[in-house]
């Protein structure tokens, strides 16, 4: 009984200390996002930017909006693009964007 206790708690102890990290198909969605909207770029470190600026609600909606809803997507994740934070992280990972003719 003491076994079955002990690993329970060892389990609740592991899933509390990951939780603050935000879980991996955050930054596939937002990659595959920025992948969509710019062909060619280096997208997981951007889509890594976009996931640590983003709110909650963000998040969800690039995460979970269906392919119907690409335009949601793609204006959240322009608008997340936006901003100063998200650009000072981009820069900081030496990605740069393609121009656009």
């Amino acid at each position: 009984m003491r076994g079955v206790f002990l690993v329970a708690i060892l389990g609740v102890a592991a899933c509390t200390e990951t939780e603050d990290e935000p879980p991996q198909v955050f930054e596939l969605s937002a990659a595959a996002v920025v992948r969509a909207m710019y062909p060619g770029i280096d997208a997981p470190p951007v889509a890594n930017c976009i996931v640590d600026n983003a709110t909650a609600t963000e998040i969800d909606t690039i995460a979970t909006t269906n392919s119907e809803g690409d335009g949601v997507r793609f204006d959240m994740v322009r608008d997340v693009l936006a901003r100063p934070e998200t650009q000072t992280c981009i820069e900081n990972n030496n990605v740069t964007f393609p121009e656009r003719a």
